[in-house]
């Protein structure tokens, strides 16, 4: 397995700040995993706004929760949690220079009106840790 993050130092403290992030991927037998890592009190939080306001939660797609959600923390997890577990997740759809998000169609629409990506290049994947499984 090789887990990957595609974003900037600024960003990674925004990250660790809002304790969420989604630049997160993992790479098992050619396949790519975009996970998403709350950290258990953002979850909560997220949980009990949702909850107050609409009377149901779904998560995001392949959600961990971490006590914290900086790299190394996501590498001890994900160690933890294994291949097994991580291939019961979504994979991404990707061809041979892309990685689709797996996104809604709502998503997908939102993004499109804002000029956003649907999709992250392979080549701006930074690899942060190999685990032998």
């Amino acid at each position: 397995m090789r887990l990957y993050y595609c974003s900037d130092t600024v960003l990674e403290s925004m990250f660790l700040m809002k304790g969420f992030r989604n630049d997160i991927f993992i790479e098992i037998e050619g396949e790519f995993y975009n996970i998403f890592c709350f950290t258990f009190q953002r979850f909560i939080s997220e949980l009990n706004i949702s909850m107050n306001d609409e009377d149901y939660y779904v998560p995001e797609m392949n959600v961990i929760i971490l006590n914290d959600i900086d790299k190394m923390s996501i590498e001890k997890g994900i160690r933890r949690i294994g291949k097994g577990t991580l291939l019961t997740m979504k994979a991404c759809y990707h061809d041979t220079d892309n990685i689709y998000l797996n996104l809604s169609n709502v998503e997908k629409e939102i993004i499109s009106k804002t000029n956003g990506t649907l999709f992250i290049q392979k080549k701006d994947l930074i690899l942060f840790a190999m685990i032998n499984d």
